[in-house]
């Protein structure tokens, strides 16, 4: 059994390097992790990341990584003309403001100025470098993970002392529960001689009633439910990602203990009920400090709705979630400014692209003013191993990649009404008027295609949308697991 929240501290000391990571992590829906390191390493972010996904499954950690090199390498010196030239500028105002004052600015000392000379390493993080990162990260993982699961020992020895204490008032109803009835027999029988002064009693109507209160305040099955509980609880805490497995097993027990309260009609075993529910609650929320251990596989998430809906937005705050990825299509029109390959589009030759219709290799593929768009199947194979796959697309690319892909989860972004949407387009201002209802009418072809989809979500406020979107997906991944 592992705990949510440790601490690690990894060290590489070699060759002149000495780079030290510590990791702390805490309570957290997902994997999250936040890293605080030097520029140096900025390029290999995503290595880390993935190092850090192969060791921890859910839970926020602050990384930090901090480094000291002393190899002796090569430096390059660079000059700062314009600074020097300030400088120079700068004393030269000054002779003539103060001409009784000698000036000895000379080569040397402009050199000796901040800024004007600048120190740059030859090579920024080489490959040995690269390579202390990962092994003190390593280390540094396999410490915090001792210590969560010392952790985890600990938690389970507080959940299972606290199962003895559910049990022995398990028990306390248990001796309890039998004298209910004849108790209620006795009040009941008392309170209707007093109200009928000197009138016989109907047995049989007497016993008539208590039979009808027993049958209704009867929690016999509850507490055998409670006790099998109590042993499949023990059981689970033998195994090491048990997080999941009792969190549903303690919303069992609330079950119970909620039942016997409102089928009590007794002070003593309600009194027992308010306690064993105090205790579950105890219980519950350790649970919540216990690894729950991975979901299920990851997902292929499709979202698709009218242009000017806001999927773009949305998708941004889905991704802030380091678990997912956004899929990267293929194309074979040019590269424009600023795009880049792999990152922006796969850019292949219009060759290469019709290769991969052939052999399947395509989720979905399309062709617009003679070029090819295509998902590209490798690629969201590839990344589903270790994350989530958000997949930007319209309503026809999205159903083929439910036919590729029959486990894809298809979510439809809606506005709350088609007025909205005109609003939202006009509000852009980069679109005629003609263009706008264009886009407004094809909503009406993207409504038809509604029913395909596993979900439709309105997005009147962006936080709501996301809000839910996020629910749908931990649902789905409850599901499926």
């Amino acid at each position: 059994m592992y705990s949510m929240t440790g601490y690690g501290r990894g060290e590489y000391k070699a060759g002149g390097v000495e780079l030290t990571v510590e990791i702390k992590t805490v309570n957290n829906r997902y994997l999250d992790a936040v890293l605080k390191c030097p520029r140096v390493f900025n390029a290999y972010e995503e290595n880390i990341r993935g190092i850090i996904r192969g060791k921890l499954t859910r839970g926020h950690a602050d990384v930090y990584v901090s480094f000291t090199d002393k190899r002796e390498k090569e430096k390059t010196l660079t000059l700062d003309e314009a600074v020097a030239k300030a400088y120079f500028n700068a004393a030269q105002r000054l002779e003539k403001l103060l001409p009784e004052l000698e000036n000895d600015l000379t080569l040397t000392s402009v050199l000796r100025y901040p800024e004007v000379l600048k120190t740059e390493d030859a090579s920024a993080a080489d490959e040995e470098l690269v390579s202390a990162l990962e092994s003190a990260l390593e280390s540094a993982l396999d410490k915090l993970n001792a210590m969560r699961e010392t952790e985890g020992e600990k938690l389970k020895a507080d959940m299972l002392s606290r199962m003895l204490v559910i049990e022995g008032l398990v028990k306390s109803v248990e001796e309890r529960a039998p004298l209910v009835a004849e108790n209620y027999r006795q009040k009941l029988e008392a309170r209707i001689k007093k109200i009928l002064d000197g009138v016989e009693v109907d047995e049989g109507r007497l016993l008539t009633e208590v039979c009808v209160f027993s049958d209704k305040s009867n929690i016999d099955e509850e507490l055998t439910r409670l006790r099998s509980h109590i042993v499949q609880f023990r059981q689970i805490c033998k195994e090491k990602l048990v997080g999941r497995k009792l969190d549903f097993l303690v919303q069992e027990f609330n079950r119970e203990a909620n039942t016997i309260c409102s089928k009590s009609n007794d002070v003593e075993v309600t009194r027992l009920g308010l306690a064993l529910k105090n205790e579950i609650e105890k219980v519950r929320e350790q649970v919540q400090n216990v690894e729950k251990g991975d979901m299920q596989k990851n997902l292929l998430i499709v979202f698709s709705g009218p242009s000017g809906v806001g999927k773009g937005t949305v998708v941004k705050k889905l991704l802030k979630n380091g678990n997912r990825a956004l899929s990267v299509s293929c194309t074979t029109r040019a590269p424009r400014e600023g795009e880049v390959d792999g990152k922006s589009y796969f850019f292949v030759t219009k060759g290469e692209f019709e290769s991969g219709i052939k052999e399947g290799g395509f989720l979905e593929y399309n062709e617009h003013f003679g070029n090819y768009y295509g998902t590209p199947k490798k690629f969201v194979e590839e990344t589903l191993k270790t994350r989530d796959v958000i997949l930007e697309i319209e309503v026809d690319g999205a159903l083929k990649v439910k036919e590729s892909y029959p486990d894809a989860l298809l979510v439809m972004i809606l506005p709350p009404s088609a007025n909205e949407l005109r609003a939202r387009l006009l509000k852009r201002g980069s679109e005629s008027a003609e263009k706008i209802e264009e886009r407004v009418k094809r909503m009406e072809y993207e409504l038809s295609k509604k029913e395909f989809y596993d979900y439709s979500v309105i997005n009147d406020s962006l936080c709501e949308c996301v809000e839910n979107i996020e629910s749908i997906i931990l649902k789905e991944k409850e599901i499926r697991q």
